[in-house]
Formats: structure tokens, C-alpha cells, sequence
């Protein structure tokens, strides 16, 4: 664990260096941690930074906000009102902190960023992901990263291809899956509204900018949400991680065994989902099985 750190820290001095270089200095040495673990919202990462889970409010409200009808309508098959996916909104966002970190205690250190088991076996990235992720801390510090994810991670996915000297060239609408539409995507519509910038990188931290670019973002997103949705659970490695987190909700971890549409309803129930439950009477709920059962359940 000690030469992954030792390694680790090589690669933020570089990413340190190249923002103060670009006068966007971050200002202080950001504190790392590694766990043998994976990150909970992106299996495949190399890391993240821990505020990230701090706001996880934010993505939450995002997500449901923009996609919650996609998922019950066009992954359950279900006829669910904007107010049934609010009240099951209003509750997760109150219950996926508690279940987030007692998932994963490691991101209950002081640690700003954390490293990730899959940093071992990938050293031709850990440059550009320290860059990445310092470019988060750097938003943080100026409170952006209260904003939705696309943003976020559009803006860091960019300050990292840039720090390694490549252009994000490729559409949105060419990536199959909704996480590379997400980092890479909203880093090419990040990249047409910066590129002919003095620096790109102030001219990111330009609120009024951001607004701009989020608001092409949502537009072109909400057309392609369904196939992407679908495909970015499809990989094992994220069952795996929604698996580990939805056993954490006692509701749900009682459907081990026992996964029946009744179960399923009164789980909801039990959680405080009135509406939800209301309007989930009377429909096929084998689509919603469908998917707890390829989450282990």
C-alpha cells in the first residue's frame, strides 16, 4: 500500500504543478488514502474525491430529477407520477449518505481523495486521474462542485485531457454508455465553449459560463437517457456495487431470498413511499424484479 501512495503522490505533484502553472493553483497538498475496494458510483475508477460523496445530495437530485421517470417508465415498465418519483427522491437523498459511507467506511477518513483498487493495475492513467481529481478539489474550493454532475464531470474530464495534451473531440451522442456520455461527452461541449479561451481554465470557473454550458448539456442528454441508462447497468462490476449498497437499506435487504412483487411493495412501504406504493398496486411489476435480481436479489 505504501509504494501505491508513493506512487500516487508523484502523480499529484504533476497535476499541483500544472495548475499553478496554469493560475489555477488549488493552494494546498490535497491528503490521499488507498483502499482495496471499488468506488461506489464508477466501479471502474481509479479514484475520487471524498467531496464528492459529501454532495451526494446533488447527484441524487440530478439523477431522479432528470432520469427518475426514464427508469420506472422506460427500465420497469412502470406508470409512475412525477410526484411518486419525488417522494421516493426526497427519501433516498435523505438515506444514500448513511448508506453510501457504512458501505464504504473508508470514505469516512479525513483523506480528500481516495484511491481505488483498480489504480494498482492501471499505471498508464494515474497521472491524468490525479489531474482529475485535483481539478474537483480545485471547484470545490470555490464552491462549484455544488452542481449537477454532468458540469463536474464534464469540466475535470476536460482539465485532464488537456493536462495530457489531448482534445475531446468526440460528441456526446457517440458514446454508448450514460457514464463516458457523461465524463467525455460534457467534456467535448465544455471543450467548444472554452477552446478559443485566453485560459480555458479560468474561463471554466466562469459561472455564468456554466450555466450556458449546462443547460446544451441537459438538452442534448434527456433525448438518449433510456439506451444509456440501460447499458451503463449492464456491466457486472457495477451490479456488484449497487448490490453492496442496496443490501445496506434494511427494506431491501430483507428481499434476500424472498423477492416477490408483495415483498417489493411493502419494502417501499415500509420506507415511507405512500404515493409510490399507491400507484405501484395494480401494475406488472416484473420489469422492477427484473432488476433487483440483476443486482443479486
Amino acid at each position: 500500500m505504501e509504494s501505491i501512495i508513493t506512487d500516487a503522490e508523484k502523480s499529484l505533484d504533476k497535476a499541483l504543478e500544472f495548475y499553478e502553472r496554469n493560475d489555477v493553483a488549488l493552494g494546498y497538498r490535497p491528503s490521499l488514502r488507498y483502499t482495496d475496494t471499488i468506488c461506489p458510483i464508477r466501479p471502474d475508477a481509479l479514484a475520487c474525491v471524498k467531496a464528492e460523496f459529501e454532495i451526494v445530495d446533488k447527484y441524487i437530485d440530478f439523477f431522479y430529477k432528470n432520469l427518475g421517470i426514464v427508469v420506472w417508465k422506460g427500465l420497469y415498465g412502470l406508470d409512475i407520477s412525477d410526484e411518486a418519483v419525488g417522494e421516493i427522491t426526497r427519501i433516498t437523498k435523505n438515506r444514500l449518505p448513511e448508506v453510501v459511507f457504512s458501505s464504504y467506511p473508508e470514505l469516512m477518513s479525513e483523506a480528500d481523495i481516495v484511491i481505488f483498487e483498480p489504480y494498482k493495475e492501471d499505471a498508464s492513467s494515474r497521472d491524468v486521474t490525479m489531474a482529475h481529481e485535483v481539478w474537483h478539489l480545485i471547484e470545490k474550493k470555490i464552491n462549484l462542485l455544488q452542481e449537477h454532475p454532468f458540469i463536474a464531470e464534464g469540466t475535470a474530464t476536460y482539465a485532464m485531457m488537456k493536462f495530457a495534451g489531448v482534445n475531446c473531440d468526440r460528441p456526446l451522442e457517440d458514446f454508448d454508455d450514460y457514464l463516458m456520455m457523461m465524463y467525455h461527452g460534457s467534456a467535448n461541449i465544455v471543450q467548444n465553449y472554452v477552446k478559443n479561451s485566453k485560459n480555458p481554465y479560468l474561463a471554466m470557473l466562469d459561472v455564468d459560463l456554466r450555466l450556458k454550458i449546462q443547460k446544451e448539456l441537459l438538452d442534448r442528454v434527456k433525448p438518449l437517457l433510456t439506451d444509456k441508462i440501460k447499458k451503463m447497468l449492464e456491466p457486472v462490476e457495477m451490479h456488484d456495487a449497487e448490490e453492496k449498497m442496496l443490501k445496506q437499506t434494511p427494506e431491501f435487504a430483507n428481499l434476500v431470498g424472498n423477492l416477490t412483487a408483495e415483498n417489493i411493495v411493502r419494502a417501499y412501504r415500509q420506507m415511507g413511499a405512500v404515493k409510490l406504493v399507491d400507484e405501484l398496486q395494480g401494475q406488472n411489476l416484473d420489469g422492477l424484479i427484473y432488476w433487483f435480481k440483476k443486482f443479486g436479489f
